[in-house]
């Protein structure tokens, strides 16, 4: 009988049940199987199955010892294996902060963050810059080296980058006399996070929120202005209003008209030569040529406080042209020391209808120039806010502008 010697482990070899990915790493479970043979005794019964199942790297599974028949032993190994089976971290992140209100009125840019503490990112969504219109989301991906992902979404993003509009401005009282109260209104329009607030200004603009606080209502802003905090003239009244976003629409005005009825009255004539040397630019005139005399004459005042509209008269006549003007009614008077405003209306000599006009004349004193301008307008124009149709200006000869002080 024949004796063998076997002095030659056997060999134990494992096997994954699949394949890594194409950078070596698995995202979950890893089973190894085990084949075993022997130089001497062929096929040896295989141990069972190990699987890795912890997240973690440069991994190996051993298998149970197995023997041959001449009490050999080997135990099998397999790895490294790579295991990551847990998702990446990814959050937004915005460049910029909304308001108190909740709102961008600029485009905000949403990046992402990710990090993967054991296989790495592999890829992480792109920054994206958010447009205008409300309750938006912004989502990003992001994908370890192990081909696991995650999603992170920055949502509620409000971005309103449109001021809104004041469509229309208007006053209760106009002109207003120093002992009344006129309701400055402003009806507006906005399409995304609506207006908020509104203020307005008397003469010099302060700025954008500088201004005096309106009422904000139904669409509609208002505040009321006491003439007698004003002194008499002509003024500039600016209303504006805001929106959620922050974003302050377009400053709109309006000429507030502030009278004394008990103040001081105006008269004067003489003549001047509109298109001069010493007009203002923008005087036309039918057969303007520049040096032909036009003739004026009027007075206006208020009667001792008694009414709210002044009384008097005012004539203008340029022959050079054929062109007569009568005034008709007066509408307000407001004076100062050197210049006196008046408005009214005015028929014109071979035109029909009635036209609008108003004069600003000047008080040079006993050293200066007293300076005469008329300006006329279309019937349903705003002397204070359109262009005029017709305009006669000039250093005044021949007569003068008095201001009389009551």
């Amino acid at each position: 009988m024949a004796v063998t010697n076997d002095f030659q482990p056997p060999t134990v070899i494992g096997t994954a049940d699949r394949e890594p990915n194409s950078e070596g790493w698995y995202n979950g479970p890893v089973s190894i199987s085990w084949w075993a043979e022997d130089n001497v005794d062929g096929v040896l019964p295989s141990p069972a199955p190990v699987t890795l199942g912890t997240d973690g790297s440069d991994q190996f599974a051993s298998s149970d010892s197995v023997c041959d028949a001449a009490g050999n032993c080997a135990v099998g190994q397999y790895g490294p294996v790579n295991i990551d089976s847990s998702p990446p971290a990814i959050s937004p992140v915005l460049d910029s902060s909304p308001n108190d209100a909740g709102w961008f009125n600029q485009m905000p840019t949403v990046s992402f963050a990710c990090a993967d503490a054991l296989s790495g990112i592999a890829s992480c969504a792109e920054p994206a810059t958010v447009g205008e219109g409300g309750d938006q989301a912004v989502e990003g991906n992001a994908v370890d080296v192990a081909g696991n992902e995650a999603t992170a979404q920055s949502a509620g993003l409000n971005v309103d980058l449109s001021a809104p509009l004041v469509t229309d401005l208007w006053l209760s009282v106009s002109p207003v006399s120093m002992a009344q109260d006129t309701v400055v209104g402003a009806d507006f329009l906005d399409e995304l996070s609506g207006v908020v607030g509104a203020e307005y200004f008397v003469g010099a603009d302060p700025g954008a929120g500088a201004g005096q606080v309106m009422l904000v209502d139904e669409g509609e802003a208002s505040a009321t202005i006491t003439g007698g905090l004003l002194s008499p003239g002509v003024h500039n009244l600016g209303v504006r209003v805001v929106d959620a976003a922050g974003n302050w629409s377009d400053t709109v005005t309006i000429s507030l008209v502030v009278y004394d009825p008990t103040g001081d009255f105006v008269t004067g004539g003489g003549w001047i030569v509109p298109g001069g040397d010493f007009s203002d630019s923008g005087d036309d005139l039918p057969g303007l040529d520049g040096s032909s005399k036009a003739n004026f004459g009027f007075v206006v005042k208020y009667r001792n406080g008694a009414s709210t509209t002044p009384d008097g008269n005012l004539q203008f006549v340029y022959r050079a042209g054929d062109f007569r003007l009568h005034s008709e009614s007066l509408e307000w008077l407001v004076t100062n020391p050197t210049m006196a405003q008046f408005q009214g209306t005015a028929t014109i000599d071979g035109l029909p209808g009635s036209y609008r006009f108003s004069v600003q004349a000047i008080d040079g004193g006993r050293n200066g120039a007293d300076r005469f301008r008329l300006r006329v307008f279309g019937l349903a124009d705003d002397p204070l806010a359109d262009s005029a149709t017709y305009q006669a200006s000039g250093d005044v000869s021949g007569g003068n502008i008095i201001i009389h002080r009551r």
